[in-house]
């Protein structure tokens, strides 16, 4: 029992194994394996199935977003409760998925909007804040994305986000890589859900560290910083749950 941001009631908060991180306890065989519940994934909302990442996201969102702006709001995303739910909170939101790179960037696809978020359509200087939610540890070239995002703010815009990230490590750890056209694992593959591709998933190619924020400050991002989000009061529990914030000045 907690209090949903979304909902702005008390609701209980379900949760399953799906998900579920694996931890070794002993390395000697199965038995010693057991799997935690990935709560920063779950805890979801029973009325309006929100889980906890999202829930904490909405609370990031309206502590830093004035409902009265009027200029466009990108979120990385479409196909999702989320959008709607933005959508329905402020005036201009502009949400997107990709679709590969044969497409033009801005069509449509089946209704929805085709944006790739290291090559967009959006001109410069136009956007009040770029939203993406588990979207860069996607990327190979994360950082493209970063500058991506930085040249669409307009001025005190912010580009607010999330993706896996190691509080206790110092740099990105980076999982997998492209080279020349060629996919290279350097640790075990891990995919996770895809809105557009649910039946495969997507591949991890990073797990962020703490350099991230010097690769966006180099870009040209101020006031960066790394909110963590833990309140046992709307259950968001998780030690993991974090938002990356930058603006542009």
């Amino acid at each position: 029992m907690g209090y949903c941001t979304n909902c702005k009631r008390k609701s209980n908060f379900l949760f399953d194994r799906q998900h579920a991180i694996c931890n070794d306890l002993g390395g000697l065989s199965s038995l010693f394996i057991k799997k935690k519940v990935n709560f920063r994934e779950r805890l979801n909302c029973e009325k309006c199935h929100l889980n906890q990442r999202m829930r904490s996201n909405l609370q990031v969102i309206e502590s830093l977003i004035d409902h009265s702006k009027t200029d466009a709001i990108w979120l990385q995303e479409q196909l999702t409760p989320f959008y709607e739910i933005l959508l329905s909170r402020y005036s201009r939101v502009v949400g997107s998925e990709y679709y590969g790179p044969n497409l033009k960037m801005g069509s449509s696809y089946n209704g929805v909007r085709h944006e790739d978020a290291t090559s967009s359509s959006f001109a410069d200087d136009t956007l009040s804040a770029v939203l993406s939610f588990d979207v860069l540890e996607h990327i190979p070239n994360y950082q493209k994305a970063l500058a991506e995002a930085h040249r669409v703010l307009k001025k005190g815009g912010v580009f607010l986000w999330t993706a896996p990230f190691n509080l206790n490590h110092e740099r990105t750890q980076i999982r997998a890589k492209i080279e020349e056209g060629e996919i290279f694992h350097l640790l075990e593959p891990e995919f996770h859900g895809d809105p557009v591709n649910p039946e495969r998933g997507i591949l991890c190619y990073q797990t962020f560290g703490w350099d991230v924020l010097e690769d966006m400050r180099s870009i040209g991002f101020k006031n960066v910083e790394v909110i963590w989000n833990n309140n046992s009061r709307d259950a968001i529990l998780s030690l993991d749950n974090v938002t990356i914030v930058g603006y542009k000045e």
